[in-house]
C-alpha cells in the first residue's frame, strides 16, 4: 500500500512533468513565431536587393515602352516606390546641407579664445546649443534613411508574392539573369527557413499540441515550391459574392440594415392618453368599479342663538348651530 510520502512524490513528479511539457510547447511556439518573422525579414531584404538592381532601369525609355511580362511586373511597384524615395532623398539632402551649415557656423563662432571664466561659461553654453541643433539635424537624416529603407522593404514584400504566384500558377520565371539570381537565392533561403519551421511543427504535434501552420507554409512540406496559390477572385465556395474593390463596407452594412428594417413588421401604434373623465377598463374587458364623486360642499354660515334662563339676567348665552 503506498504511503503518504509516495503519493506526495508521485503528485509532485506528475506536476513537474506537466510543467516541463508546457514549457517545451511554449518554447516551440515561440521558435515557430520567430521563423515567421525570419520569412518576412528575408522578403524585406529581397526588396532592398531588387530595388537597388532595378532602379537604374527607369533611366531608359525602353523601360516605359516595353510590354514583356517582366517589365509589366516590375514597373508599377518600382515606379511607385521610386517616387516616394525621390521625395525622401530630396529631404535628406536638405537635412544634410543644414547639418553642414551648422557645423561651419559652430567652427567660426569663436574666432578669439575666451580670456575669463565668464566668457568660457558663455561660450560653453553656445557650444552646447549648437551641438544640440546639429544632433537634431543628424536625427532627421537618420529618419529619412530609415523611411527610404522601409519603402524598399515594402517593395520586396509586394514583388516577391507576385513573382511567386507567377511561378506556381503559370510556371513563369524572370528571364533576366540578375533578377532570376536574386529571386532564386531568396527562395532557397526561405525554403531553408520553412524546413526548420516544419521540423518544429512536427515536434510540437508529437507533444500533443494543435498547430496551425499559418501563412507562408507553402504546400505543407516545408517549401514554397509546389504550393498552388489562388488567383485573385471575388467568388468563393458556393458562389458567395465577396466585396469587390471600390465598395465601402459601411455602404454594404447600411444596405443590409435597410433591407432588414424593411422586412420587419410595423410597430404597434403608441397608446393614446385617456380622456378626462373616462372610465378605466379591466384586462378582461369589464369596467373597473369607481366610487361616486363626492357632493359639492356648500359654504355654511353659523348664526348665534340667544338662550335665556340664566341666573344672571345680565349675561347672554351664545350657542352656534350649524
Amino acid at each position: 500500500m503506498p504511503t503518504l510520502w509516495d503519493t506526495v512524490r508521485a503528485t509532485a513528479e506528475a506536476a513537474g512533468a506537466a510543467a516541463q511539457l508546457a514549457a517545451q510547447k511554449t518554447k516551440l511556439r515561440a521558435e515557430i513565431a520567430l521563423t515567421e518573422r525570419d520569412i518576412q525579414n528575408r522578403k524585406r531584404q529581397f526588396g532592398v536587393e531588387m530595388y537597388d538592381h532595378c532602379s537604374p532601369l527607369t533611366d531608359t525609355q525602353d523601360f516605359y515602352a516595353a510590354e514583356d511580362r517582366l517589365t509589366l511586373t516590375l514597373r508599377p511597384p518600382l515606379i511607385s516606390a521610386q517616387k516616394e524615395i525621390a521625395a525622401l532623398e530630396a529631404q535628406k539632402v536638405r537635412c544634410k546641407q543644414e547639418l553642414s551649415d551648422k557645423r561651419t557656423k559652430r567652427a567660426g563662432a569663436f574666432p578669439m579664445p575666451a580670456t575669463s571664466i565668464g566668457e568660457q561659461a558663455l561660450n560653453a553654453g553656445k557650444v552646447a546649443a549648437m551641438r544640440g541643433s546639429e544632433a537634431k539635424s543628424r536625427t532627421d537624416v537618420a529618419v529619412k534613411e530609415r523611411q527610404i529603407l522601409h519603402i524598399k522593404q515594402e517593395f520586396g514584400l509586394e514583388l516577391f508574392d507576385v513573382l511567386m504566384m507567377l511561378e506556381e500558377n503559370h510556371g513563369w520565371l524572370p528571364p533576366d539573369r540578375n533578377v532570376r539570381a536574386i529571386y532564386d537565392q531568396c527562395r532557397r533561403d526561405m525554403d531553408d527557413i520553412l524546413k526548420k519551421k516544419q521540423h518544429k511543427i512536427d515536434k510540437l504535434r508529437q507533444l500533443g499540441a494543435d498547430v496551425n501552420p499559418g501563412k507562408g507554409s507553402g504546400g505543407g512540406n516545408g517549401s514554397f515550391r509546389g504550393a498552388k496559390l489562388p488567383l485573385p477572385s471575388y467568388r468563393e465556395g458556393g458562389g458567395q459574392q465577396l466585396q469587390p474593390p471600390g465598395v465601402d463596407t459601411h455602404d454594404q452594412q447600411s444596405q443590409s440594415y435597410g433591407s432588414t428594417m424593411a422586412q420587419m413588421p410595423p410597430a404597434p401604434p403608441p397608446p393614446q392618453p385617456a380622456a378626462i373623465g373616462a372610465v378605466p377598463a379591466m384586462p378582461g374587458g369589464g369596467l373597473l368599479p369607481t366610487a361616486p364623486p363626492p357632493p359639492p360642499q356648500q359654504p355654511s354660515f353659523s348664526t348665534p342663538q340667544f338662550r335665556g334662563g340664566n341666573d344672571n339676567p345680565n349675561l347672554l348665552n351664545f350657542e352656534y348651530e350649524d
